[in-house]
């Protein structure tokens, strides 16, 4: 299915195929819609699996939709980001909606409908339970909505849009409602598009916004119970911040394999520039980052099958790590291509395009703040001691030829109280001895990080977000990276590509987790230089732990 997707793009090589770079840079020139790839992506059906097949459509897994949105991100964010759209303004009616609202939303997006999810409003950003925009009850029983939403993707493009409005003056938790408006069906006038706005990344996307003025819509467009909409809002964002690795994944891959494409014809000094070892340490760091996040990306897909009632804190975990790691990757490929990275033209043009949009993607969904100090609220239950016991789900989560179980979304919950599945895995056997003294390291690392916050629980006010939290939630995301590396790579290695069964990737992952340098002392570093070289000869295709 992955290659049948690829194939439909075209080879990014040809100018002619649809998800061509050099497309993707006249569109982005043009600031233009990528209107030619959208519609590649819809011959191809994408849009059908954003839908539940219990509807008609044909969602398997959000482990294959990870997989998919990441074919996508590679060839273009601006269209990967305005496809997907389509299922994060979905989500909250297959998590929350009736059936008949279900059936409705289905038959629009496989007929090719966008939807849109109206939640941000300008003067408050991430701020939600600030909103302004209101929905009161009208005589016949249904609401009237007054309001304004700002930076929505698809807010002109759509055909329906979920809009989160205060159903209550005081608003609170229980104050707000999730809506959902076909734009056809509004009274003329009561919908009014916002001009598109002018971004520094992903610029051909349809990102403005839209005011309401006594838009009437039926009770039915009410999506859950009245006063659900926060927690179907949190829900849905609960699975939409773990998809996000894809448009992270795909984008730096993109950097890394146009970095490698140039820095194997560049001549500096006489010689290739792949003999400079500032070169090889940068590709080498970039390529380790990218391996390391296809990890987290992908446990954490599985998991929301395996154990959704973890994912307020899990999704935040991936929506943190694996953007702002994959943006830091791609600013140092950006120093490898040197001036090379500033051009708008010719080969290596698309590069400054992937530097601008990938910087987007940390924002979405709730910014790095955002995440961390979800991450903060929730250590203390993420890190119970002692209950790293053997779990059955394990088995699923971490074997990647084992069968998942259908997701439930009725299994989100809004705060986690259980021990993370993932950092609380037992030590695997069977692992590399090279490998050995870093995991004891990981071991102390995160006993020390118990310690730290258990002292921290016990002073008054501690616990509140603050310098000290934010950097202990940032150290427990390197742990929770560096256990789903270790597990993925002990549950699949007799399967894994023969580059990669000698665990060389694994240390090197591990030593980049614990904060220790890459250097080309290290046994590890030549044969994952030459890993990466071979899968730039390969192709360039996905890339991960899983891959090879």
């Amino acid at each position: 299915m992955i290659a049948s997707l690829d194939k439909q793009l075209g080879d990014p090589r040809d100018p002619a195929a649809p998800g061509s770079r050099e497309r993707a840079l006249h569109d982005d020139e043009q600031a233009a819609f990528p209107q030619t790839l959208y519609t590649a992506l819809d011959a191809w059906g994408l849009h059908h699996h954003y839908v539940p097949r219990r509807l008609g459509g044909q969602f398997h897994s959000f482990e294959e939709l990870l997989a998919l949105t990441r074919v996508v991100a590679q060839r273009d964010l601006t269209a990967a980001i305005a496809h997907a759209a389509v299922f994060l303004g979905s989500a909250p009616v297959w998590l929350g909606g009736s059936d008949d609202q279900q059936r409705r939303l289905a038959r629009l997006v496989l007929d090719g409908g966008a939807v849109a999810f109206g939640l941000t409003e300008e003067a408050h950003g991430s701020d939600i339970l600030a909103s302004d925009t209101h929905a009161r009850l009208a005589d016949d029983g249904g609401f009237v909505i007054d309001g304004r939403k700002w930076l929505i993707n698809n807010a002109s493009r759509s055909t329906a849009a979920l809009v989160f409005a205060r159903t209550r003056p005081e608003g609170g938790p229980r104050g707000f409602g999730l809506f959902l408006l076909d734009k056809r069906a509004l009274d003329p006038g009561s919908f009014a598009p916002l001009p598109k706005l002018a971004t520094h990344g992903i610029r051909g996307a349809d990102i403005s916004g839209f005011t309401l003025r006594a838009a009437r819509v039926p009770e039915s467009a009410l999506v859950g119970p009245a006063g659900g909409g926060l927690d179907l809002a949190l829900k849905t964002l609960q699975v939409t911040r773990t998809l996000c690795a894809a448009l992270a994944l795909g984008s730096a891959q993109s950097a890394l394999k146009l970095t490698l494409d140039f820095a194997l014809g560049r001549q500096l000094y006489g010689r290739s520039m792949l003999t400079l070892p500032a070169v090889r340490l940068a590709l080498v760091e970039s390529f380790v980052d990218l391996l390391v996040c296809d990890a987290v990306g992908r446990v954490a897909a599985r998991g929301l099958h395996v154990a959704p009632e973890q994912f307020s804190s899990w999704s935040a975990v991936v929506k943190y790590f694996v953007p702002a790691t994959l943006e830091q990757a791609v600013r140092r490929l950006a120093g490898v291509m040197g001036a090379r990275h500033f051009l708008r033209q010719g080969p290596e043009g698309l590069f400054q395009k992937v530097l601008r949009d990938n910087a987007l993607i940390g924002m979405f969904d709730g910014s790095a703040a955002v995440n961390l100090q979800s991450i903060a609220a929730q250590l203390p239950f993420l890190l119970k001691a002692g209950e790293g016991g053997e779990d059955p789900r394990r088995a699923s989560l971490f074997d990647l030829s084992a069968n998942l179980p259908a997701f439930d979304a009725s299994r989100l919950a809004l705060f986690d109280h259980g021990a993370d599945l993932v950092v609380g895995a037992p030590p695997p056997a069977g692992m590399p001895a090279s490998a050995a003294p870093l995991l004891a390291q990981e071991a102390e690392a995160l006993a020390a990080l118990r310690r730290e916050v258990a002292a921290l629980r016990d002073q008054p006010g501690a616990m509140k977000a603050s310098a000290a939290m934010f950097r202990h939630a940032r150290a427990y995301c390197d742990r929770h990276a560096a256990a789903a590396c270790t597990q993925l790579w002990a549950a699949n290695a007799p399967r894994l590509d023969p580059l990669v069964t000698d665990g060389h990737a694994l240390v090197l992952a591990l030593r980049r987790l614990s904060g220790l340098p890459l250097d080309e002392g290290n046994a590890s570093f030549a044969p994952v230089y030459e890993t990466m070289l071979e899968w730039h000869r390969r192709g360039g295709a996905a890339l991960g732990f899983s891959h090879f």
